[in-house]
């Protein structure tokens, strides 16, 4: 997936006009938000337990919301008229899917009855209501 999504980078316009900039932007805004959902998981949690309050209160995937809102630049600065950009993204959004479906059956084996109540209150993605 990592693979992937760097090799989408390829269709970078790198001239200096308003949508390189609006898509830098975008794409700082998931960078960051994937980072900080990393250093929340692997750093802050020293007690090792499930995370379930800042941005997890959220969402349960924040990680890969930032990944998507940072692949979402493309759509400001790459060329859109190429398939090979709209079968990547298909792909990455796929593999963005099974990832998340592949981690919560994780969660769900290590944490058992904690999990379960955590899934209830929190939808998988922001917009929850997809996927009901």
């Amino acid at each position: 997936m990592i693979v992937l999504w760097g090799s989408r980078g390829s269709y970078y316009n790198l001239s200096f006009d308003v949508r390189t900039m609006f898509g830098g932007i975008v794409l700082t805004v998931g960078f960051t938000l994937m980072v900080v959902s990393m250093v929340r998981i692997y750093t802050l949690n020293r007690a090792r337990r499930l995370v379930t309050s800042d941005i997890f209160a959220i969402t349960r995937h924040p990680m890969y919301h930032g990944m998507f809102i940072a692949d979402a630049a493309n759509f400001f600065i790459a060329e859109l008229t190429d398939p090979f950009f709209w079968i990547s993204w298909f792909v990455f959004v796929l593999l963005l899917f099974i990832a998340g479906w592949c981690q919560e059956k994780e969660t769900l084996a290590r944490w058992g009855e904690e999990a379960e109540r955590y899934y209830d209150k929190t939808p998988r993605f922001i917009f929850g209501w997809l996927w009901r």
